[in-house]
């Protein structure tokens, strides 16, 4: 098992789906109450969550790029811990924030 840069490399071609992603927004806002709180991870999930399922454009998206920044962070503190499943969701998350909101 690699770190989250090995895998996101290793894996930069490998297929998302939206579930994959939408799983993945979940399990990084779940590791990322400790610094967000949870009424803050709650409503940053509900935020991407949304626009992942297209309900909202993230043009004017209130989520700054420190917030983004620690959330893929604390992801890959904790990505080695996560099953091979759960891997892959994160990386989803990580690769769709990286481009733009866009798989």
């Amino acid at each position: 098992m690699g770190s989250l840069n090995e895998d996101l490399e290793k894996y930069q071609d490998e297929y998302y789906s939206k579930a994959d992603l939408k799983a993945g927004i979940k399990l990084a806002m779940r590791m990322s109450v400790e610094f967000l709180g949870y009424a803050g991870a709650i409503a940053l999930s509900f935020q991407l969550l949304a626009i992942a399922s297209g309900v909202l454009s993230p043009i004017g998206l209130a989520i700054g790029p420190v917030v983004m920044a620690k959330l893929a962070l604390n992801a890959g503190q904790s990505y080695s811990r996560l099953s091979t499943k759960e891997r892959k969701q994160v990386r989803a998350f990580i690769k769709w924030i990286n481009t733009g909101f866009n798989l």
